[in-house]
């Protein structure tokens, strides 16, 4: 499952959970939707606060759409 994890001026994408689990303390879930969840995470090295999300279905055609979406909403 994707993730991106992004902080003031810093965003950084992984696509394993353990890539995330390693790395980050995962805290509470901020906003959960159809295809993603937002959550809290705390670096362990640096000790810096990110938002994450949390793709839920690997793929997909919809996944692809909604996330183009956001994306495009973001951008204006």
């Amino acid at each position: 499952m994707p993730f991106g994890c992004l902080t003031l001026g810093e965003k950084k994408d992984y696509n394993s959970p353990t890539e995330v689990t390693d790395k980050y303390d995962l805290g509470q879930v901020v906003k959960s939707e159809e295809f993603c969840e937002i959550f809290r995470a705390k670096d362990r090295n640096t000790l810096k606060m990110y938002t994450c999300k949390k793709f839920n279905k690997k793929d997909g055609r919809k996944v692809r759409k909604a996330a183009k979406n956001e994306i495009m909403i973001l951008k204006m």
